[in-house]
């Protein structure tokens, strides 16, 4: 079933013509979801500029509302989760889209029972970045340890040896005379 929300960029968006749907397919931006994700680089495409950008950003935005407010919740300075933020985080996990599903998967403020479901993605992307996620608890990288994918075991293997490393630094720096 393909995603409803995730639409083909149409030919009938004011100020947007053929020369610049010419420029997206091009840069590899075929549908709301393109635009949404390059978001803030999109201004800087030659031939789009802040004016354009800001217009396909607005229909991108009418598209895919949960994708847009997550993704403008990802560019703010880290804070507590509003009910509107939880909100369309939950319904971002169960999106159609392995890339939008990776996108929460990867993002540092993403609720500990979320990244658990994501956990058990279908995708193995998805449950590698999991698996890479800083905020990602240890009993769900326990699970992921065991997981099919070996590029998902090797991101949890990684993981934990990084924190290992670091625990180590952190007590020898205390053990360390000091000076």
């Amino acid at each position: 079933m393909p995603d409803q929300h995730n639409r083909p960029i149409p030919n009938g968006i004011p100020q947007i013509g053929p020369g610049t749907l010419a420029i997206l397919r091009a840069k590899g931006i075929f549908t709301s979801t393109d635009i949404l994700l390059r978001g803030p680089v999109l201004e800087h495409i030659p031939g789009i500029g802040p004016g354009r950008a800001a217009l396909l950003l607005e229909w991108a935005g009418s598209c895919q509302p949960n994708l847009h407010a997550f993704l403008e919740r990802c560019r703010l300075p880290d804070g507590e989760l509003t009910r509107e933020d939880l909100e369309a985080i939950e319904i971002l996990a169960k999106d159609e889209s392995a890339l939008v599903r990776g996108l929460l998967a990867a993002t540092t403020f993403t609720p500990a029972a979320i990244l658990g479901s994501l956990s058990r993605d279908s995708d193995p992307t998805v449950r590698k970045k999991v698996a890479r996620n800083p905020s990602t608890p240890d009993h769900v990288l326990d699970l992921l340890s065991a997981d099919d994918d070996e590029q998902v075991r090797a991101a949890v293997s990684a993981k934990k040896s990084a924190q290992r490393d670091a625990v180590r630094m952190k007590v020898q720096s205390r053990l360390e005379p000091k000076g």
